[in-house]
């Protein structure tokens, strides 16, 4: 007994891990037993996934209908540039008839009517011109005051994006990988029901 030494009071210190949830739901599928050694990036269970999938599916379709709105913006935006460039057109038109009418008239060559009629196309005319001007800036407002920047830096695509992206992480949590490699213990029971934060397993490094 003089070259063996014994003890029944030592240890072994191991890092060891409580993995949590980060999602709720229900365990689909336990694909590990108690003690079992895992390789790191290894699945270890699933949640179901299915409420995640179509929230998945939503997010997508708000990126896309965020887009689309953007890109109608800017059709119209184009449209109304051009509906201005022509109540512009119109308003030179009428003031040139309207200048023209009252020349006449220090000469007695034309009647009072013809002159109101000219004056009020003239009004008509910067009235529509003041109206398209509003809808324009109207237009570019909802456009974030820019309407050639790129779709994703308008802030109806940002967060859209942002809430696609939030829902593929989680999408992503309903699958719990090993981080690193060792032993799996206190395992849950298939089917039971789990909440963000709460406890699921523990990883003993080996």
């Amino acid at each position: 007994g003089d070259h063996i030494v014994e003890t029944d009071n030592a240890y072994l210190k191991f890092d060891k891990v409580i993995l949590s949830a980060e999602v709720s739901g229900e365990i689909t599928s336990l694909l590990v037993r108690e003690n079992q050694k895992v390789k790191q990036g290894e699945l270890l269970l699933t949640v179901d996934d299915a409420t995640y999938k179509v929230a998945l599916e939503k997010a997508q379709a708000r990126l896309l209908k965020a887009e689309s709105f953007i890109q109608s913006l800017r059709a119209s935006y184009q449209t109304k540039q051009a509906e201005l460039a022509l109540a512009v057109s119109n308003l030179e038109f009428a003031d040139k008839e309207y200048r023209r009418e009252l020349n006449l008239s220090q000469k007695k060559l034309t009647s009072e009517a013809l002159i109101d009629d000219r004056k009020h196309n003239l009004d008509m005319a910067n009235e529509h011109r003041i109206i398209v001007e509003k809808e324009l800036a109207q237009l570019l407002a909802n456009l974030n005051g820019r309407a050639d920047a790129p779709i994703t830096e308008y802030s109806e695509v940002m967060e859209a994006q942002a809430d696609l992206d939030l829902a593929r992480i989680n999408l992503e949590h309903t699958k719990i990988v090993a981080p690193f490699d060792g032993f799996v213990s206190h395992l849950p029971k298939l089917g039971q029901l789990i909440d963000p934060g709460s406890p699921i397993l523990s990883l003993v490094s080996d």
